[in-house]
């Protein structure tokens, strides 16, 4: 009976370093590709537009004076979520760039199967959010912000990301749909 139970104690104690060691690899070197290759920033600073505009303006003077920024992109950043049907809704970063040159030195739109760089014309989300959903190219994403007001935005293309979910949208399209 004891060798019995020792036998399937090891059998289950190997089996969870097999397990864990799987784990491991399969996602080895995604990190790297999504915060070295995809997102090549260092650092987010959120700025309140409620707050003062002449120290905002005077931080952006102090920002683009220090030679330790390489490159820096201004953009509207809010939190917004998509439903998910019998789960926890998703959590889902929308980015608003002021200038997609200023976006594109620090993050990278591309398609994972081709390789090819996505112009961000429209909404640009992420490949988990398009599994999650399963949604494709010209279908339409409900999403939810924090009033709670809900908007149907139409995705123009699906990006290559590993961790989190986001949505990039040129400002045209975030005006038009989001009536701002």
């Amino acid at each position: 009976k004891r060798m019995a139970m020792t036998i399937v104690g090891v059998m289950g104690c190997v089996a969870l370093l097999v397990l864990g060691f799987g784990i491991r690899t399969s996602v080895d070197g995604l990190v790297e590709k999504q915060f070295d290759v995809l997102n090549r920033y260092d650092h987010i600073i959120f700025y309140e537009p409620l707050l003062n505009k002449k120290d905002h303006k005077a931080y952006e003077e102090k920002i683009a004076k220090d030679k330790n920024i390489r490159a820096k992109a201004s953009a509207y950043v809010e939190s917004v979520t998509v439903d998910d049907e019998g789960y926890i809704d998703q959590p889902v970063t929308m980015i608003v760039p002021e200038n997609e040159k200023e976006l594109k030195k620090l993050i990278t739109l591309r398609n994972r199967k081709t390789g090819k760089d996505i112009p961000l014309k429209g909404a640009v989300i992420t490949e988990k959010l398009a599994d999650i959903k399963k949604v494709k190219v010209g279908d339409s994403i409900r999403i939810k912000d924090a009033d709670d007001e809900v908007y149907d935005v139409p995705v123009a293309a699906i990006a290559e990301a590993y961790a989190g979910h986001y949505m990039y949208m040129d400002k045209g399209s975030y005006e038009k749909i989001f009536r701002k």
